[in-house]
């Protein structure tokens, strides 16, 4: 009868009431579109994303982005064609602002899509910050790749996942060779538990030092900085090689200063105990100001420094002479023979000029 009928009709209004009520509820804002792109409704997130705008009837890409056309690479037309759910990121230009959108087929009966149903979330937040990360990391990478030092992140459990190009000098891989790999690879075995040690005991390490392998397998020394992270560990490299063999040139020179000779299995050479460049500039000083020419020597003659403050004679005539050079390296051994009461001084065998020479004895 006609009063069940009225009953059912508002059972129905108030269920579709209900139903609307619950979706304009949602942070999400919706639109149904029809296939010719005309807005079939809105629920009320729709008309606070975009106030002020009479929806109905009116084409989506007319009132939203401002257009005479369908947008490129519209997603909701793909939709209506295939009839499978969609999903894009889209920027609009009028209110600055970037919507998420996912279009999903509405169909009749017979399995034909009659309407596209386009949930609108607003991800400006996190675009913002998405965008913001990608610009840190790409002056992150700037700023790495110009560093001499190596620059190295790896996952929880050791693999390299990023490497700055210094790799190619200290390593002498690519980058893209060191990624992937295990960093333990790249240690020799004698450091490998003294890094295992350093991150067990702290989550920071600092001016490590530890022996590390080459691409080619050579040795060299290099010093660790790391941080471990719950990514993973990022690492700085640089390479000490040059600064031990240095440290290491100066301790023997102590250890030859300061040790009996009984104790030195090896020969001692002055280069060994001085920086022959020092010993240059101290020799062309003391001849400038004493006005004397000066000369050091090996103990076969042999020169370790330049001359200082030869006559064109001796610099010019007899040492550019082969057999003159020859009795001057002789004379020189002479005059630097060990003599416990003073110098030698005595005429030299090539021009017979009065040479004087002190022999230089360590231990």
């Amino acid at each position: 009868n006609v009063t069940d009928i009225i009953y059912y009709q508002n059972e129905v209004q108030n269920e579709r009431n209900r139903f609307d009520e619950i979706l304009s509820s949602m942070n999400t804002g919706l639109i149904l579109i029809n296939s010719d792109m005309t807005i079939k409704w809105i629920n009320s997130k729709i008309n606070e994303m975009f106030p002020k705008i009479n929806h109905i009837g009116k084409k989506c890409y007319k009132i939203y982005e401002l257009n005479d056309s369908i947008c490129d690479n519209c997603n909701t037309i793909e939709t209506f064609k295939t009839g499978k759910t969609t999903k894009c990121e889209k920027y609009n230009k009028s209110q600055n602002k970037w919507y998420q959108i996912i279009s999903t087929a509405i169909k009749d009966k017979h399995n034909q899509v009659i309407n596209v149903l386009e949930a609108i979330t607003d991800i400006t937040n996190e675009k913002t910050i998405e965008l913001q990360l990608k610009e840190n990391e790409q002056k992150f990478r700037s700023i790495t790749e110009q560093l001499t030092e190596l620059i190295a992140t790896t996952d929880q459990s050791g693999i390299i996942n990023y490497a700055s190009p210094a790799s190619k000098t200290i390593f002498q891989y690519k980058p893209e060779e060191m990624i992937g790999t295990h960093f333990a690879q790249h240690l020799d075995k004698s450091s490998l538990h003294i890094a295992i040690a350093a991150f067990n005991d702290n989550k920071k390490t600092s001016n490590l030092e530890l022996q590390m392998k080459r691409k080619d397998g050579t040795l060299f020394y290099g010093e660790l900085t790391g941080v471990q992270t719950n990514e993973g560990t990022l690492v700085t490299i640089r390479d000490i090689n040059e600064r031990k063999q240095i440290q290491e040139a100066v301790e023997k020179r102590l250890i030859a200063l300061t040790q009996p000779l009984d104790n030195i299995d090896e020969e001692i050479v002055l280069e060994a105990l001085f920086n022959i460049n020092d010993i240059q500039q101290l020799q062309d000083e003391f001849a400038l100001a004493t006005g004397v020419a000066s000369i050091i020597t090996d103990t076969n003659g042999n020169p370790i420094t330049s001359p200082s403050n030869f006559c064109n004679l001796c610099n010019k005539i007899i040492r550019k002479n082969k057999k003159g050079l020859k009795n001057c390296i002789k004379s020189d051994a002479e005059l630097g023979k060990k003599k416990l009461d003073g110098p030698t001084i005595q005429p030299c065998l090539s021009a017979g000029l009065w040479d004087a020479g002190a022999a230089i004895t360590i231990g």
